[in-house]
């Protein structure tokens, strides 16, 4: 039984704007200590399994983005749109650390902050063209590009609300695309423009080649005087040093990730899970909510009956950050054993210690901080209407909920807000209450982004 689990290790989450680069970033570090002769073997697999859709300005994606799906997806615009190649969150073992790569395209929105909620630090990426090319429209005041330009930067709002700037990384891609330092510190002087200037904020020019499997300023330091930061693997393994997981409570709390298609034999139903804190063992007692029985939402106890890390390795225990596939066993519900097929667990479950006791329901009561506000933000607060429709973002997943209350306390500087979701319930043990969620608000002009606020819960009930 393997236990190199034990050794922390920091889960860094790839994302930003379509074709940027993310997943060949990953595939370059996750082969670049192979020999050549290891690489060749490799490519001769990817090359066996993709067959007619092998494209070779993409060997090192196929490292990454490995569902049939994808490989065989077509990069072209598509009605002036651009989807990229990766449709899923694919993670990553890279020895000392964890990559989660996400994709860029619209349309997978969901599977972009699932990966966002999977890791505890972030690596927005954007190529320094694509930052040049903003700054032209900037200049020629063309404002449609503008708004297509600026919804690249929605997963960024996202991750700075939910985790600050000093456990994020700002990777500037394809460096050797572009006209050196000129290129680059004006494409920074655009970032920084839009996402507000941070001194402390890390930003990176990089470039990999497929060709002869080398980089700038990956693992290799640009040449010259001008540039005096780190590399993208040296800020890597610093953060990589601190990072672990940014809750202080130590009792145990995981959140669904995703259910494997088929059972495996001897273990059923596997599920991978995302420790937000605490530890888990084999043969721990845990407790599960929600989870359907028989049309009802309910709560279960079970006991870990395995576990597996991400390189499909036996383990025996598993703590805070770690993403971890379970399977179950001894599942109980008042006092009666069920069989594992007779419950769903659902994408806004979790899991908790057997003594827990939780709160779940289909409406959350919490606040928002008015002191933590902008006049912009105050703008949409104000306008708020009873039944509107926003997003709650629950551990990754995005829920609709309905405004059902909406109430300020000018002395405590709060806005009370009671949501209703449109489905399903959640639930959360009475200890990690009040819990940071966020709540995203459309924006008043239409041609602007969604509004992000932080979202304390202080209950989960149910309504009739």
């Amino acid at each position: 039984m393997n236990n190199s689990n034990n050794i922390p290790k920091g889960h860094f989450v790839f994302f930003g704007p379509v074709n940027a680069g993310k997943s060949s970033m990953i595939g370059y570090i996750k082969t670049h200590d192979l020999s050549d002769v290891d690489f060749i073997k490799e490519v001769d697999k990817i090359k066996a399994r993709i067959g007619q859709y092998y494209k070779q300005c993409r060997l090192l994606s196929y490292f990454v983005d490995t569902a049939k799906d994808e490989y065989e997806k077509s990069s072209d615009v598509d009605h002036g749109n651009q989807h990229g190649t990766s449709k899923y969150v694919h993670i990553k073992d890279a020895g000392g650390y964890v990559l989660v790569d996400t994709p860029g395209g619209s349309r997978y929105v969901n599977q972009r902050y699932k990966g966002l909620s999977l890791a505890n630090i972030g690596v927005f990426t954007i190529e320094i063209k694509q930052l040049l090319k903003l700054n032209n429209y900037v200049r020629s005041g063309n404002s449609k590009d503008m708004v297509e330009m600026k919804e690249f930067f929605g997963s960024w709002f996202v991750w700075q609300k939910l985790h600050g700037t000093n456990n994020s990384i700002i990777l500037l891609t394809k460096y050797d695309l572009c006209n050196g330092r000129d290129d680059f510190e004006t494409a920074k002087k655009m970032l920084l423009s839009i996402i507000g200037g941070d001194r402390d904020l890390t930003i990176i020019p990089t470039s990999i080649s497929n060709e002869h499997r080398n980089d700038t300023n990956v693992f290799t330091p640009i040449t010259g005087s001008w540039y005096k930061g780190k590399t993208l693997i040296q800020a890597i393994e610093e953060k990589n040093t601190s990072m672990l997981c940014n809750e202080t409570n130590n009792e145990l709390l995981m959140f669904y990730n995703k259910e494997y298609d088929r059972p495996i034999l001897g273990a059923g139903k596997i599920i991978k899970w995302k420790v937000n804190c605490g530890s888990i063992k084999i043969g721990d007692k845990i407790t599960i909510a929600p989870v359907l029985i028989d049309k009802k939402y309910s709560i279960v106890m079970a006991s870990i009956k395995s576990m597996q890390n991400e390189k499909k390795e036996t383990i025996s225990c598993a703590f805070a950050g770690e993403i971890v596939n379970t399977a179950l066993s001894n599942i109980v519900y008042e006092n009666k054993s069920l069989p594992k097929e007779s419950i769903d667990i659902f994408n806004t479950s979790v899991i908790s210690t057997s003594t827990s006791i939780f709160k779940m329901g289909d409406s959350i009561m919490g606040y928002i901080d008015l002191n933590n506000c902008t006049e912009a933000e105050m703008v949409v607060l104000n306008a708020i209407k009873m039944t509107k429709l926003i997003n709650l973002l629950w551990f990754g997943k995005m829920l609709v909920a309905f405004i059902i209350s909406c109430e300020k306390e000018q002395d405590e500087h709060k806005a009370i807000l009671t949501l209703k979701l449109e489905n399903g319930q959640v639930a959360l043990p009475n200890n990690f209450l009040p819990k940071k969620m966020l709540v995203q608000f459309a924006s008043i002009e239409k041609s602007e982004l969604p509004i992000n606020f932080d979202y304390i819960v202080t209950d989960i009930f149910e309504t009739m």
